[in-house]
């Protein structure tokens, strides 16, 4: 099935042995522009013949035949994570940033099924797998197509309390509408598990379900104990405080402005619109002192419009602000939860302490006023850039 939204490229690598059945049905069920396929140098040709018949079959973009000629060595490991580095090389030479990647695992021996779910982790991907009813020593035609999340699902949920899953799981399915409205652990549930596969998202019907993957993995976080809390949103000023801002302060720079017509995430861009609101990171002045903030603004009027306590969006676009020097700018990429989104964008910590050496605030500032963005969902990861710094990813 091919891609319905152009910006995003849905690459597929296939581990591939020697029955291909599987790729064709995965395929015809699943959003794809472009194929790849890993496979031992025993089924080569059989596979780059069949790489021609399923990219001409479906239309999609041909991409590469990667092949492995230790399959059945200690090396096996090593050569097929290589194999699947080049295939990221590959997209990357053309250009493509972003990009949903899916990765097969349904053939090949079983060292490739768990490498392709390794791999699947180590670009960001999600894994699947084609399930398929046996009948004596072959198989049935057609089969089911099993999606699995990614590999930090389950510990991504021990940051909600128990009450906020269970209502989640009784609830299995509704509309958008009603996320925005009730707003808090619900928008943040069906916004986070939405990119971690739990959550399917119809963006025609504005409906969202938990996928059944979604239930069993709920109610095992359920079952466990609740996990520590890390927070990584950061205490703003009182409400209760009068903000000088608006009447002393200067804004210098908007970094990006996010509303419902340009917002990446379908749940957020829902609440935007129903709200009628426009977030922006912007760096301002006050006092000779320099802020980064993220802020909500009237949709309408343009106005500042700071949501109080009682507000449904409330925790989820509460105004985020921090001096914009050095020392505060590097203690907030040292987090250890701060790196760890910035690995999965693709930038290294090897690239951010380049950065850091620099002694530029100005370029720290401005990516993190990007990744304030991505991590509310407001723009995709792949927005994140490091400026003029000279260092690459």
């Amino acid at each position: 099935m091919v891609s319905s939204k152009e910006e995003i490229e849905h690459v597929h690598i296939v581990f591939l042995g020697g029955r291909n059945e599987h790729v064709d049905i995965s395929l015809s069920e699943m959003d794809v522009t472009a194929l790849h396929i890993i496979t031992s140098d025993q089924y080569e040709k059989e596979s780059k013949a069949h790489m021609d018949l399923m990219c001409k079959k479906h239309s999609i973009r041909q991409g590469t035949v990667q092949v492995v000629d230790d399959i059945f060595e200690q090396t096996a490991v090593q050569s097929l994570v290589a194999a699947v580095l080049r295939i990221v090389k590959h997209e990357s030479e053309l250009g493509v940033e972003d990009i949903n990647w899916l990765v097969g695992i349904t053939g090949g021996t079983q060292l490739m099924g768990a490498v392709g779910a390794y791999a699947a982790n180590l670009v960001g991907g999600t894994p699947y797998y084609v399930s398929r009813k046996n009948e004596g020593s072959d198989f049935l035609t057609g089969g089911t197509t099993i999606m699995f999340p990614e590999l930090g699902a389950l510990n991504s949920l021990h940051e909600f309390k128990q009450k906020a899953l269970r209502d989640l799981l009784e609830r299995g399915s509704g509309t958008l509408v009603e996320v925005v409205e009730v707003g808090d652990d619900l928008f943040k549930l069906v916004r986070q598990l939405r990119t971690t596969g739990l959550i399917v998202v119809d963006e025609e019907e504005k409906q969202w379900r938990l996928t059944e993957i979604g239930k069993a993995t709920i109610a095992v976080a359920l079952e466990g104990p609740e996990g520590l809390v890390v927070q990584f949103e950061d205490k703003l000023v009182d409400e209760e405080e009068a903000d000088p801002i608006d009447e002393i302060g200067e804004c210098i720079t908007i970094f990006k402005e996010v509303s419902d017509h340009n917002c990446h995430c379908p749940v957020a861009s829902e609440a935007l619109r129903i709200y009628g609101l426009t977030v922006r990171a912007e760096l301002w002045s006050w006092e000779e002192q320099d802020y980064l903030l993220l802020r909500t603004y009237d949709s309408t009027t343009g106005e500042a419009k700071k949501l109080d306590s009682k507000h449904p969006l409330h925790s989820i676009f509460e105004e985020k602000r921090i001096v914009a020097d050095m020392k505060t700018l590097v203690s907030k990429f040292l987090d250890w939860r701060f790196s760890f989104f910035l690995e999965r964008a693709g930038i290294s910590k090897k690239r951010i302490a380049a950065l850091i050496s620099a002694d530029n605030p100005a370029l720290l500032v401005g990516l993190l006023a990007l990744v304030w963005m991505a991590d509310k969902d407001l723009i995709p990861a792949s927005d994140l850039k490091l400026g003029d710094s000279g260092v690459d990813r």
